[in-house]
C-alpha cells in the first residue's frame, strides 16, 4: 500500500482485514493525508483542517472497522448558518429534522 492519507488507510484496513499482509508508506511524518493536518485556531488549540470529513464516513465503514471501539465519535455541530454575497445562505438546525433558531 503507498501513501497514508485517509483513502489508504481504509484501503489498508480492509486488505488486513481480509487476511493480507499489509504496509501503508508515508512519506510525511504524520498519516491522514487532509485529515491529519493540523490548523491553529488560537494558541493553545488546534484542530484537522478537514475533521468535518470524518463525520461524513459512510456507517457500514464505521461497523466494518470497529472505528468507534478505537475512539471514533462525531459530536454533532450546529446550527450553521453560511451567508453568500449575492443574499443567498444556507441555514441548517442544531440537531436533525429540528428548526433552526426562530424557524417558525
Amino acid at each position: 500500500m503507498v501513501g497514508g492519507g485517509h483513502n489508504g488507510l481504509v484501503a489498508a484496513a480492509y486488505l488486513a482485514r481480509s487476511g493480507l499482509s499489509t504496509v501503508v508508506c508515508e512519506r510525511r511524518g504524520v498519516v491522514g493525508g487532509r485529515g491529519g493536518e493540523r490548523a491553529p485556531v488560537r494558541p493553545d488549540f488546534t484542530v484537522t483542517s478537514l475533521s468535518y470529513v470524518v463525520s461524513l464516513l459512510p456507517a457500514d465503514l464505521v461497523h466494518d472497522l470497529q472505528l468507534t471501539r478505537h475512539g471514533y465519535h462525531v459530536y454533532p455541530q450546529g446550527p450553521y448558518f453560511a451567508p453568500r454575497a449575492d443574499g443567498r445562505y444556507l441555514r441548517l438546525p442544531a440537531r436533525p429534522g429540528g428548526t433552526a433558531p426562530g424557524d417558525q
